[in-house]
């Protein structure tokens, strides 16, 4: 059997990783297979389905369950594989470096205080009435896109400094609830109401 050419890239819907499409030779045989070692499955197809409809085929066997519930460990690892995919408007890679040291702490966050800028343009627009000949939901879907962008580069400006976004957000909400006199509580996956006052013994 030869080396497979990695030809095309898909996503895995189960662990939000990106996963090849290989076109394997065996004998006079051809066929694409793509697979996720992660979650251990595996899709195969012959010559006459491309790379592009296999991972089609791949996400349509294996769609995502329910809304989407995005945690913070799902946004770093799905950040992490696109960015050493990320091109620019030119079709040029982005970074150099797979993980993002390319560019210094320093220039990640101008990349989010851009984003910031953006979604600020945007709710100017909204409050000087250029955009009250639009519908509602596609007002609220610029904010979500430029909200979105912001939640994203934050989260990679947070792995470039070490940081898991997600613990340090549980700690400072617990923290700021205390100092505030709040019961409220992020415990786990859940949210919680202490039942003694805050700052009591318990």
């Amino acid at each position: 059997m030869s080396d497979p050419v990695t030809i095309d890239f898909c996503r895995c819907p189960l662990c939000g990783r990106e996963v090849e499409a290989d076109f394997y030779n065996i004998a006079r045989d051809t066929f694409g297979a793509v697979s996720c070692d992660h979650c251990s499955l595996e899709l195969t197809g012959n010559l006459n389905e491309s790379p592009t409809d296999l991972a089609r085929r791949w996400n349509r066997l294996h769609p995502p369950s329910g809304p989407t519930n995005l945690s913070f460990d799902l946004l770093r690892r799905a950040n992490l594989a696109r960015l050493p995919t990320f091109r620019n408007r030119l079709g040029q890679p982005a970074h150099s470096e797979a993980d993002g040291s390319d560019w210094s702490d320093a220039e990640w966050l101008q990349a989010v205080t851009g984003e910031l800028g953006e979604l600020a343009n945007e709710m100017k627009k909204r409050l000087r009435g250029d955009y009250v000949d639009l519908p509602a939901a596609e007002v609220r879907q610029r904010l979500a896109d430029e909200l979105a962008d912001v939640q994203t580069y934050l989260d990679i400006l947070a792995f470039r400094l070490g940081v898991d976004l997600g613990a340090a957000t549980v700690e400072k909400f617990n923290a700021v609830s205390t100092r505030v006199g709040s019961p409220v509580r992020i415990i786990a996956d859940s949210i919680r109401i202490e039942t003694a006052p805050a700052g009591e013994a318990r």
